[in-house]
Protein backbone atom coordinates (compact mmCIF):
# COMPACT_ATOMS: atom_id res chain seq x y z
CA UNK A 1 0.00 0.00 0.00
CA UNK A 2 1.58 3.48 -0.83
CA UNK A 3 2.02 5.83 1.96
CA UNK A 4 0.07 8.70 0.24
CA UNK A 5 -3.49 6.98 0.02
CA UNK A 6 -4.85 5.13 3.22
CA UNK A 7 -7.98 2.74 2.53
CA UNK A 8 -9.43 3.54 5.17
CA UNK A 9 -10.17 7.30 4.29
CA UNK A 10 -11.58 6.65 1.22
CA UNK A 11 -13.87 3.66 2.01
CA UNK A 12 -17.32 4.23 1.95
CA UNK A 13 -18.88 2.51 4.78
CA UNK A 14 -16.31 4.91 6.80
CA UNK A 15 -18.33 7.62 5.17
CA UNK A 16 -21.92 6.55 5.98
CA UNK A 17 -22.56 7.84 9.16
CA UNK A 18 -21.48 11.28 7.88
CA UNK A 19 -23.57 10.94 4.55
CA UNK A 20 -26.85 9.80 6.79
CA UNK A 21 -26.53 12.60 9.30
CA UNK A 22 -26.00 15.48 6.07
CA UNK A 23 -29.34 13.94 4.22
CA UNK A 24 -31.30 13.82 7.62
CA UNK A 25 -30.10 17.06 8.70
CA UNK A 26 -30.64 19.01 5.50
CA UNK A 27 -33.81 20.94 6.00
CA UNK A 28 -32.46 22.07 9.40
CA UNK A 29 -28.71 22.68 9.13
CA UNK A 30 -25.63 20.67 10.43
CA UNK A 31 -24.13 18.49 7.74
CA UNK A 32 -21.56 16.86 6.47
CA UNK A 33 -17.62 18.12 7.69
CA UNK A 34 -16.63 20.07 4.67
CA UNK A 35 -14.61 22.59 3.74
CA UNK A 36 -16.31 25.81 3.79
CA UNK A 37 -13.63 28.45 2.94
CA UNK A 38 -12.32 31.78 4.90
CA UNK A 39 -15.70 34.24 6.03
CA UNK A 40 -13.83 37.22 5.04
CA UNK A 41 -12.99 35.61 1.29
CA UNK A 42 -14.93 37.11 -1.77
CA UNK A 43 -14.93 38.27 -4.79
CA UNK A 44 -12.24 37.22 -7.60
CA UNK A 45 -9.37 39.03 -6.85
CA UNK A 46 -8.33 42.01 -8.66
CA UNK A 47 -8.15 40.13 -11.86
CA UNK A 48 -11.96 40.46 -12.12
CA UNK A 49 -11.71 44.02 -11.76
CA UNK A 50 -9.15 44.87 -14.31
CA UNK A 51 -11.04 42.11 -16.53
CA UNK A 52 -14.64 43.92 -16.20
CA UNK A 53 -12.76 47.30 -16.75
CA UNK A 54 -10.76 46.15 -20.04
CA UNK A 55 -14.13 44.52 -21.43
CA UNK A 56 -15.85 47.97 -20.32
CA UNK A 57 -13.44 50.57 -21.96
CA UNK A 58 -11.95 48.48 -24.91
CA UNK A 59 -14.64 49.28 -27.42
CA UNK A 60 -14.16 53.13 -26.39
CA UNK A 61 -10.62 53.16 -26.51
CA UNK A 62 -9.92 50.50 -29.57
CA UNK A 63 -10.37 52.71 -32.57
CA UNK A 64 -8.33 55.82 -31.14
CA UNK A 65 -5.77 52.75 -30.49
CA UNK A 66 -5.79 51.57 -33.80
CA UNK A 67 -5.59 55.11 -35.46
CA UNK A 68 -2.55 55.85 -33.23
CA UNK A 69 -1.15 52.61 -34.44
CA UNK A 70 -1.53 52.96 -37.59
CA UNK A 71 -0.15 56.44 -38.19
CA UNK A 72 2.24 55.18 -35.73
CA UNK A 73 3.46 52.49 -38.55
CA UNK A 74 3.24 55.06 -41.29
CA UNK A 75 5.52 57.60 -40.16
CA UNK A 76 8.17 54.69 -39.02
CA UNK A 77 7.89 53.24 -42.55
CA UNK A 78 8.16 57.08 -44.12
CA UNK A 79 11.45 57.27 -41.80
CA UNK A 80 12.55 54.18 -42.93
CA UNK A 81 12.35 55.32 -47.11
CA UNK A 82 14.14 58.80 -46.16
CA UNK A 83 16.76 56.96 -44.34
CA UNK A 84 17.28 54.45 -47.09
CA UNK A 85 17.19 57.35 -49.51
CA UNK A 86 19.52 59.34 -47.38
CA UNK A 87 22.19 56.80 -47.43
CA UNK A 88 21.55 55.31 -51.21
CA UNK A 89 22.28 59.19 -52.58
CA UNK A 90 24.84 59.66 -49.80
CA UNK A 91 24.41 63.13 -48.28
CA UNK A 92 23.96 61.72 -44.49
CA UNK A 93 26.28 59.30 -42.63
CA UNK A 94 23.71 56.12 -41.37
CA UNK A 95 24.02 57.78 -37.76
CA UNK A 96 23.40 61.49 -38.75
CA UNK A 97 20.13 60.42 -41.00
CA UNK A 98 18.85 58.08 -38.24
CA UNK A 99 18.83 61.13 -35.53
CA UNK A 100 17.81 63.87 -38.05
CA UNK A 101 14.41 61.61 -39.86
CA UNK A 102 13.29 59.89 -36.44
CA UNK A 103 13.32 63.42 -35.14
CA UNK A 104 11.44 64.29 -37.78
CA UNK A 105 8.83 61.62 -37.68
CA UNK A 106 8.36 61.93 -33.84
CA UNK A 107 7.66 65.84 -34.70
CA UNK A 108 5.29 65.22 -37.55
CA UNK A 109 7.61 67.10 -40.15
CA UNK A 110 6.74 66.51 -43.34
CA UNK A 111 4.26 64.13 -43.35
CA UNK A 112 1.04 64.17 -44.08
CA UNK A 113 -1.52 62.52 -43.26
CA UNK A 114 -3.92 60.11 -45.55
CA UNK A 115 -7.07 61.56 -45.93
CA UNK A 116 -10.47 59.57 -46.94
CA UNK A 117 -11.16 60.60 -50.54
CA UNK A 118 -14.04 62.36 -51.27
CA UNK A 119 -17.14 60.96 -52.71
CA UNK A 120 -16.70 61.18 -56.64
CA UNK A 121 -20.96 61.57 -56.89
CA UNK A 122 -23.59 61.61 -54.67
CA UNK A 123 -25.32 58.40 -54.42
CA UNK A 124 -28.10 58.40 -55.87
CA UNK A 125 -31.66 58.85 -54.44
CA UNK A 126 -34.45 56.25 -55.23
CA UNK A 127 -37.58 58.28 -57.40
CA UNK A 128 -40.91 57.41 -56.09
CA UNK A 129 -43.13 56.75 -58.38
CA UNK A 130 -46.78 57.05 -58.54
CA UNK A 131 -49.11 53.69 -58.25
CA UNK A 132 -51.44 52.98 -60.83
CA UNK A 133 -55.00 52.57 -59.74
CA UNK A 134 -56.80 49.91 -61.23
CA UNK A 135 -60.95 51.06 -61.96
CA UNK A 136 -62.42 47.96 -62.11
CA UNK A 137 -65.96 48.96 -62.36
CA UNK A 138 -64.40 51.11 -65.78
CA UNK A 139 -64.98 49.83 -68.82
Amino acid sequence: MSPKANKADFCCAAAQEDFKRYYMNQAGGGGMPVFAGSRRQSGHGIGSWFANLFRRWAPVVAPAAQSFARELSNRALQAGTRIGSDLVSGEKGFAESIKERLGQAVRGEGYKKKRAAPYAHKPRQKVKRARRVHDFFAS
